[in-house]
């Protein structure tokens, strides 16, 4: 039993000793980015600047992991490039990064990493991550030409700040049925939790949140961000229920959200899709946005 204390106590002051003091978070930041210390001192003050907690964890030189802490109870991890030296380093530090995490109630760990850094994907899938899928990122630069006014009489959006939560709840889990947008997450987070992610910590101008109503009944979810002092606008979430898809209400909401964009002078929309979902990517290139970047999304239950 004494022994079993002893050990227990040697791991967790290992676990301790892994997170990387405040007077080196700037070292570390430059190791985790790959950059010199005038960007990484720029990096880390606009990290620093978000209301979310973060931890560093590593040696500071060789292998450094990041933990940034998000809304709806997830954290998003990070790590310098593997190399041969520090790849089983880096796994450790995941792992333990991990436990922290879940000490701390967080319930999924998530990571996005490059398309062609096989090699971090590797590094994620041994310290227990899986794929989730392949995001596409696109991007759309709205002009008065793309304005449409029209106006259907079966179709409208309520913003969903005059409707009880329990609509929006309720309407969100009906979008994801028979979804293309990544499926493998369906289920393994909380609706409430879903929600409070789309929403961050820095609040967001929740009119930009519509319920989609055809003939007066609910149909679909629309939902949009536009970042304090930015001039983009993100299209966070659009789904259509099971019974109304097929009805032209995916492309209304997409005339509604460039009409928004234009009406607030954004200089563009981003949003990122499921490669695999290929009627979305038609839609949003059918709306003018073209391809940016592609990115591997990575996913871990905590709990």
């Amino acid at each position: 039993m004494i022994l079993q204390v002893e050990i227990l106590a040697f791991c967790e002051i290992s676990r301790t000793d892994m997170q990387i003091p405040y007077a080196k978070h700037v070292e570390a930041a430059a190791t985790l980015i790959g950059r010199d210390r005038v960007e990484a001192a720029v990096f880390l003050k606009r990290l620093r600047s978000r209301p979310s907690d973060h931890t560093f964890y590593g040696d500071s030189k060789e292998a450094v992991a990041l933990v940034t802490e998000g809304a709806g109870s997830v954290a998003t991890f990070i790590t310098s490039t593997p190399t041969h030296a520090n790849k089983e380093q880096l796994v450790l530090l995941l792992q333990n990064a991990k436990k922290d995490a879940a000490q701390k109630g967080i319930a999924t760990g998530h990571a996005i990493l490059g398309e062609d850094h096989t090699s971090a994907v590797h590094l994620f899938e041994q310290a227990g991550f899986t794929k989730l899928a392949t995001l596409q990122y696109m991007e759309c630069t709205p002009s008065t030409s793309q304005l449409h006014i029209a106006q259907t009489t079966t179709t409208t959006f309520c913003e969903t700040s005059s409707l009880p939560p329990s609509v929006l709840e309720t309407i969100l889990k009906e979008t994801y049925v028979g979804s293309l947008d990544c499926p493998a997450i369906h289920g393994k987070r909380t609706i409430s939790d879903i929600i409070k992610s789309h929403q961050g910590y820095d609040p967001n101008d929740l009119s930009l949140w519509f319920i989609i109503l055809h003939k007066n009944e609910p149909a679909g979810v629309l939902l949009m961000n536009q970042p304090k002092d930015e001039q983009y606008l993100e299209l966070a979430y659009l789904g259509i229920t099971p019974t109304a898809r097929g009805k032209g209400l995916a492309n209304q909401a997409m005339d509604y959200a460039l009409n928004h964009a234009i009406k607030r002078r954004c200089k563009k929309i981003i949003l990122a899709v499921d490669v695999s979902n290929t009627p979305a990517i038609h839609l949003y290139k059918k709306s003018n946005f073209q391809d940016t970047t592609k990115r591997i999304a990575m996913f871990c239950p905590l709990h």
